[in-house]
């Protein structure tokens, strides 16, 4: 499975359309859509944005690892 497929499953398991993954990491839809097609290769910042929302390991979903996985839950200390 490409990072590119891995992407799109992310986010469709998240409930999210492709607009409501650019706005959470502030890009354009139209970067989201070519990340799923894999006419682009995101950014490790961008990989590793998408990592941390989606509460999973950076290897997986960069396609460097068939393992997937799931991070503990991040505390959030803001009140």
């Amino acid at each position: 499975m490409t990072s590119a497929e891995r992407i799109r499953i992310l986010r469709e398991r998240a409930g999210l359309s492709q607009n409501d993954l650019a706005v959470k990491l502030d890009l354009s839809r139209s970067s989201i859509s070519l990340y799923e097609t894999g006419e682009r290769i995101p950014s490790t910042y961008v990989y590793q944005s998408m990592a941390d929302l989606f509460n999973v390991d950076l290897d997986y979903i960069m396609g460097r690892s068939d393992k997937i996985t799931v991070l503990p839950e991040r505390l959030d200390y803001e009140k």
